[in-house]
């Protein structure tokens, strides 16, 4: 691995007509765009082989160049590496990480199946995001491993693992230019042809945006639609799973609730795997069915979310009551 992306998207100056001009080679595209990425927070660890940008890819530099026989460098890439295994279990077995001398992760044993919809909860701290991280390898554990089906992830390339495992990160940050122009940036990067706007339309549609112009200025959008423009956007990839880290955090009430419908209906719908982070206990219902309970770095109950929720709040009530006895009787 040759690092992982150290910040969430932040604004970036989108060379929007280099993208677009085919004509542009890519060397020069790179040379062009790889600094102002870097300036911006969306390139980290950039070796003499890849670098990472946006938000779920990374790309090697090879790419960037056209071979002996003409062909791109993304077309001998897609021939050559190993295919995604759809339809198996992502398995989380005995993963532990540390950070320095601190052990963030303790021993993690999940399994996520597929076409199922899964909420982790728990405090601040507990570790709950880390744990999304390694889901497509934005870290690595320390030990332990991850695997879909009987693979190892460190056996595909890391842009597969984000093509297929997309990830939703808690602020929502689209890239300057309309909303097409979001939708299209990973076909673009690739130097892929672009889908029709018919297709791009039905995705809005699955992510609640019905209505929303393909022409508008995805700035000009509300924080709920950019966060359902940004999902739009992971989706383009395709992905099997898709990991969103506290989707409706910086939302409010009533835009949280339309995100949290909006992404129960598109599981029901497309039948992806979804991964969510939640702090709201009231939405977490909405994002999964079966729910992790996580404490200090260890999964500490895990099940149908009703049952689990239940008898989580049920030992809250009784770890306060028993509080206020104590201090009562001190």
């Amino acid at each position: 691995m040759t690092g992982y992306l150290a910040a969430e998207p932040a604004s970036l100056a989108t060379p929007n007509q280099a993208l677009r001009d085919s004509k542009a080679p890519k060397t020069a595209w790179a040379d062009q765009t790889i600094p102002r990425l870097e300036a911006n927070g969306h390139v980290s660890n950039q070796s003499q082989n890849s670098v990472e940008v946006g938000f779920f890819m990374v790309v090697p530099m090879s790419l960037f160049s056209q071979g002996a026989d003409g062909r791109s460098g993304w077309a001998r890439r897609f021939q050559n590496e190993k295919s995604w295994p759809r339809g198996e279990p992502l398995r989380l077995s005995q993963v532990k990480l540390s950070r320095g001398s601190t052990e963030i992760l303790h021993g993690i044993d999940l399994t996520f199946e597929p076409g199922k919809r899964y909420v982790i909860v728990g405090a601040s701290g507990s570790g709950k995001s880390t744990l999304l991280r390694l889901l497509n390898r934005l870290e690595d554990p320390t030990s332990g491993e991850v695997r879909i089906g009987d693979h190892p992830l460190t056996e595909f390339p890391i842009w597969l693992v984000r093509r297929s495992i997309g990830m939703v990160f808690q602020t929502p940050r689209p890239l300057p230019g309309s909303v097409r122009e979001n939708l299209l940036y990973p076909w673009m990067l690739k130097k892929l042809s672009t889908p029709a706007d018919a297709t791009l339309v039905e995705n809005l549609e699955h992510v609640g945006l019905k209505g929303i112009t393909l022409d508008r200025d995805a700035a000009s959008l509300s924080g709920g639609e950019r966060q359902r423009l940004l999902i739009a956007v992971a989706l383009q990839a395709r992905p099997e799973i898709l990991a969103l880290d506290e989707p409706t955090a910086s939302l409010d009430p009533e835009m949280a609730r339309t995100v949290a419908h909006s992404l129960q209906r598109l599981s029901q719908e497309t039948g992806i795997r979804t991964i969510a982070v939640c702090h709201q206990p009231d939405l977490a219902p909405l994002l999964g069915e079966t729910v992790i309970v996580m404490k200090e770095g260890r999964v500490v109950d895990q099940g149908p979310i009703g049952l689990v929720l239940e008898k989580q709040q049920t030992e809250w009530l009784e770890r306060a009551s028993s509080e206020r006895t104590t201090g009562a009787n001190s």
